[in-house]
């Protein structure tokens, strides 16, 4: 990953299929003050922050948790717009 925070080659694909269902799941839901909206925003989170202070934090100093989230948060609605063409 370069350091201007790009998320590709950090993120596998599975774990960009599995964060764009849970990004899709409260980020389009059709009540996004359910729990199953919650839950899926909460583990949506707890997972691109894992992956952050795993891989990113040790690795790539200059890339800030906000920029990273936000990349892959990009990511995900780019998988998603491909998968659902």
């Amino acid at each position: 990953m370069p350091e201007d925070g790009f998320a590709e080659g950090v993120v596998t694909g599975a774990e960009l299929a599995e964060l764009a269902r849970l990004f899709d799941e409260f980020q389009n839901s059709f009540d996004p003050t359910s729990d199953a909206a919650a839950q899926a925003k909460s583990e949506f989170n707890r997972r691109v922050n894992q992956l952050f202070d795993e891989l990113v934090a040790p690795n790539y100093r200059s890339v800030e948790k906000a920029h990273f989230r936000a990349k892959v948060r990009t990511l995900c609605r780019a998988y998603l717009r491909r998968d659902y063409k």
